[in-house]
């Protein structure tokens, strides 16, 4: 009967080692992928396979960044009659993500009036779209010209954290996850007065987690 005990004991201790190891070896970007995936901002394919590599287009980067902020509810009962960009017909699958971004000044599309919805989007943009998701657009610009305003701006967010990264490179979606996720408990800037002296306030305690996630 000992020997049975000692036999049990030893099986759950190697089971909780085994699943302890298995969760340290689980990158950063694994983790945040997982929870935005809970949080379903972030979902994987018909298969459940989350991607990790793969690229993240602009048209999936307006879907996740809608749902980041609360939107994607409006970008479904969006009645698309005309679009704002010549390359998104109203029948695209993300056209009212794409539409309710724009309208809410997260993205600017391409001087020609284009927004490349299948193009692989990159670091520089993901993290442009980021910061002004967060409010902070204003004052990453007056830190420098895009795109070093815009970076200087996510590392001092703690987006990036001094990640080292190739701004123009693709982002591949376990990147895009990490920093989506962190930017879900940064406090919000939010403009509190207009005009020529239009001034800008850290909402302490105010984030895209607590306004749009019930703090989960």
């Amino acid at each position: 009967m000992k020997l049975l005990k000692r036999v049990v004991c030893l099986m759950l201790l190697s089971a909780l080692v085994c699943s302890a190891l298995a969760f340290a070896e689980q990158t950063p970007q694994q983790l945040a992928t997982e929870e935005l995936n809970k949080l379903s901002v972030m979902v994987g394919n018909e298969a459940g396979d989350l991607m990790l590599q793969k690229p993240v287009t602009r048209a999936e980067m307006a879907t996740i960044l809608c749902r980041l902020s609360g939107l994607e509810q409006a970008a479904k009962d969006a009645g698309i009659t005309s679009s704002p960009f010549s390359d998104v017909p109203t029948d695209h699958w993300a056209s009212g993500y794409i539409q309710v971004c724009k309208q809410n000044g997260v993205i600017n599309g391409y001087p020609d009036g284009t927004f490349l919805p299948e193009q692989e989007i990159s670091y520089a943009e993901v993290l442009k779209m980021l910061v002004a998701v967060l409010g902070y657009l204003p004052k990453a610009e007056s830190k420098g010209e895009y795109p070093h305003g815009v970076l200087m701006m996510a590392n001092e967010l703690g987006i990036t954290n001094d990640l080292v990264l190739l701004a123009e490179k693709p982002a591949i979606r376990s990147d895009v996850a990490l920093f989506s996720y962190r930017a879900l408990d940064i406090p919000l800037l939010m403009q509190v007065s207009f005009g020529e002296d239009a001034q800008y306030q850290v909402m302490e305690g105010v984030t895209l987690r607590s306004t749009h996630f019930g703090g989960k």
